[in-house]
């Protein structure tokens, strides 16, 4: 029940994101990914204050992934070839940040219960979203 930091480019497959929680415990971000080449499945990641996951690192994947109960955003991400896919993200004051991004993908997300803005995109070139 801590968040993490990941600063090195690995793979984290959990078991699925109904079995395997990551809690924040009101800590300033849930997970920290802090390296590229990063890539996160099947994980429900909750309980940060800033945002339940940050990176400014690229060539991030983050999959199958559910996002919920942080107090502000769900995803921050400041970084280059990022692809979220498969995720849910409810629950929520802000969906997911993209700022001075570039070449980022959002597939197949579902997003629900957000008081304000699902996505934000702020100076930020080539985000394509998909079947969202």
């Amino acid at each position: 029940m801590e968040n993490i930091f990941v600063d090195k480019s690995i793979n984290l497959i959990g078991e699925g994101a109904d079995k395997v929680i990551i809690d924040g415990n009101s800590r300033l971000y849930a997970v920290n990914l802090l390296a590229d080449g990063i890539r996160m499945e099947n994980f429900t990641i909750k309980n940060g204050i800033e945002a339940g996951i940050y990176t400014e690192y690229d060539n991030i994947v983050i999959k199958n992934c559910k996002i919920t109960a942080n107090e502000l955003f769900g995803m921050e991400i400041l970084s280059k070839n990022v692809s979220i896919i498969n995720c849910t993200i409810y629950a929520i004051d802000w969906g997911i940040l993209i700022a001075g991004a570039d070449n980022c993908t959002l597939k197949n997300l579902e997003i629900y219960s957000v008081e304000n803005k699902s996505i934000t995109i702020v100076s930020s070139n080539d985000i394509n979203i998909e079947d969202t």
